[in-house]
């Protein structure tokens, strides 16, 4: 059996995966449970007066996941561009990593603009409905199918 050639970049890439992938884990834990749905048992209100009330917090909270999508796509280039990967493993994991990033990205980028704006609003009329119509399919979005 021969040994695969030296793949620096897909170690790299490796590396860089599981240390911004443990970095988004901690933000979830850190700043974003706190609104998310069923994520501290808090009520509907105390989610969205928390959001409301720490906006750069939560906007915070998501970077290191608009940064692990960066890196996923990274490493799903870095498999295809190893000579020693089977090709049809790498562009099926390309593929996947970009229909994931899709509703990942989509749902959280709306989140931290829209969701905010509607979180605030809110807040300032007592009046959840349209931020909680709002939530969720976002949330459905980037916790289920961007998961899935």
């Amino acid at each position: 059996m021969t040994r695969p050639e030296p793949a620096p970049a897909l170690e790299a890439a490796l590396l860089a995966c599981f240390a911004v992938h443990v970095a988004a884990m901690l933000s979830m834990g850190a700043l974003l449970l706190p609104t998310m749905p069923g994520g501290s048992g808090a009520s509907d209100l105390a989610r969205v007066t928390h959001l409301a009330a720490h906006p750069w917090l939560f906007r915070l909270g998501w970077a290191p996941w608009h940064l692990a999508a960066i890196i996923d796509l990274a490493l799903a280039v870095t498999l295809l561009r190893a000579r020693w990967i089977p090709r049809l493993p790498a562009i099926l994991t390309l593929l996947v990593t970009l229909v994931a990033i899709v509703p990942d990205q989509g749902s959280q980028i709306l989140w931290v603009t829209r969701g905010v704006t509607l979180a605030e609003e809110a807040v300032r009329t007592g009046d959840l409905t349209a931020y909680l119509a709002f939530e969720r399919p976002v949330f459905v979005a980037a916790a289920g199918w961007a998961g899935l």
